[in-house]
């Protein structure tokens, strides 16, 4: 397996997107990272304080994501391991530093809380399973808690046994005590899950019925990505967990991918024209409106700098 294809099974929710494009957001809202690229290399980008800049290229990225600290963190793919990895991104020189050795586990979507805990989805090597005998990675949801400023393997938590064929990338709740995901399982069904990252336990459990996914924990609520019509028109939405009941957060004619949630906000990738060509949007759960802040043209191919 390549990298480039283990940016296709690795992908970060598990629908269409922008090749090569991914993105995280401080919890802040101050910064925001992003990659973009294809063929199995493409390039991490930056906007702070400082500017708009490429911090590295040349090697397959995904998923960037900020630590409570402010610390730039992304996956990286190892052609010769045959993996995915997180690496601490230098800012200055755009060197990497590996995070956390898991031999037998790729790692995907890390989110973390205050506190240095570290959420992601960890892939098992694939194999051959459902849907037709095609390669799917087993996926499970693991807490990694770093002692001395270090992670150890010795020290990961698997929160689920499940070997999920898909699996969304994990949202710590507000208050940091449960992590939230959608997945779908052998039959083709998806579902949401609540876990109490304590316990270990499964807080609730429910059915999506509207072809959703992607949970987000925002404002108390859960926000999601909703395709009510089946028709691909991925829309933001709260969904009551209990009930099942999805109230639209937009409805323009954007579809929108891989929302999360940083300083009341929601972030997510957005498709105005239907192109599958995307821009980072910021949207106000409590209105809808929809604001741009980072433009289409910051996926296409850019110049090299320095």
């Amino acid at each position: 397996m390549t990298v480039a294809l283990l940016a296709v099974v690795g992908c970060r929710r598990g629908l269409p997107s922008h090749e090569g494009a991914s993105f995280g957001v401080s919890s802040d809202g101050m910064a925001i990272a992003w990659t973009t690229g294809a063929g199995g290399q493409n390039e991490l980008w930056i906007r702070d304080a400082a500017g708009s800049r490429r911090v590295a290229g040349g090697r397959y990225f995904e998923s960037p994501t900020f630590t409570g600290e402010g610390q730039l963190v992304v996956g990286e793919g190892d052609s010769i391991r045959n993996r995915m990895s997180f690496v601490q991104v230098d800012l200055k020189d755009g060197s990497r530093k590996p995070m956390l050795d898991t031999p037998e586990l790729s790692q995907y979507s890390a989110t973390f809380a205050p506190d240095g805990r570290m959420a992601f989805r960890g892939a098992a090597k694939p194999r051959s399973r459902a849907f037709g005998g095609l390669q799917w990675h087993d996926f499970d949801l693991y807490v990694a808690t770093p002692k001395g400023g270090t992670y150890s393997a010795k020290d990961l938590k698997r929160l689920s046994q499940d070997k999920f064929i898909r699996m969304s990338a994990p949202s710590w709740s507000e208050d940091f005590k449960k992590l939230c995901f959608s997945y779908l399982d052998d039959g083709g069904v998806s579902w949401l899950r609540v876990i109490d990252v304590e316990s270990g336990k499964t807080d609730f459990e429910t059915k999506l019925k509207n072809n959703e996914s992607m949970p987000v924990f925002v404002g108390g609520r859960l926000a999601i990505v909703s395709d009510r019509e089946r028709m691909g028109r991925y829309r933001l939405a709260f969904i009551d967990a209990e009930s099942g009941v999805v109230t639209p957060i937009t409805e323009s004619e954007s579809y929108f991918l891989e929302p999360m949630a940083a300083a009341g906000a929601i972030y997510a990738l957005e498709d105005a024209t239907h192109k599958m060509r995307f821009r980072i949007a910021k949207i106000d759960p409590k209105t809808g409106a929809v604001e741009e802040v980072i433009p289409e043209s910051s996926f296409d191919a850019a110049p090299k700098q320095p």
